[in-house]
């Protein structure tokens, strides 16, 4: 019984050995695992960042290209085209940005021709939004009133009416009322 008692001595001492060799490679894969998840996690991260710093940056350049071109428009020039290099959002909207520019294009051709004949015409003539605030004054209006056209162009047409005008001008404005 003492060869089997330390036969199973010796057995119990390996098992706990093994045992303890086993747990310690165990939190060492542990350990080792977490390095590597938490190195596959920043290297994630960063390549997540890039990727929306790119994507952003494509944002961005896309709406300052567009805001370019609204402010140019806004100040008459229809020559401010996009241009369309994707077919995203972005590409979509670029062409009908440009549809846009060509379909005003073609109406203010005889807006222009309007324009032109207005300012020539021989008689006076005083374009007023809703309010009355006068949008256009022809040249001739301008010459019979002697006024300068940004002096009365965004002002109520009761400027014209004003006790403050001139004679002449007040004598050519008693001609209409």
């Amino acid at each position: 019984t003492d060869g089997a008692s330390q036969k199973l001595e010796i057995l119990i001492r390996e098992t706990q050995d093994e045992t303890i060799r086993y747990l310690n490679n165990k939190h060492e894969t542990k350990i080792k695992s977490k390095r590597k998840m938490l190195i596959i996690g920043i290297i994630a991260s960063f390549f997540s960042l890039v990727g929306c710093f790119i994507y952003f940056s494509r944002i961005n350049k896309s709406l300052n290209q567009l805001t370019f071109a609204t402010k140019k428009i806004g100040k008459g020039s229809l020559i401010s085209k996009l241009k369309t290099t994707s077919n995203d959002e972005f590409g979509n909207l670029f062409l009908s940005f440009n549809s846009m520019i060509d379909s005003l294009d073609k109406k203010t051709l005889p807006i222009d021709c309007f324009n032109n004949i207005f300012m020539k015409m021989v008689d006076s003539y005083i374009i007023t939004d809703a309010e009355a605030k006068i949008i256009s004054i022809n040249k001739e209006t301008i010459v019979k009133l002697g006024y300068v056209e940004n002096e009365v162009v965004g002002r109520h047409f009761e400027i014209l009416l004003n006790e403050n005008l001139n004679l002449k001008s007040a004598n050519t404005l008693n001609q209409y009322f």
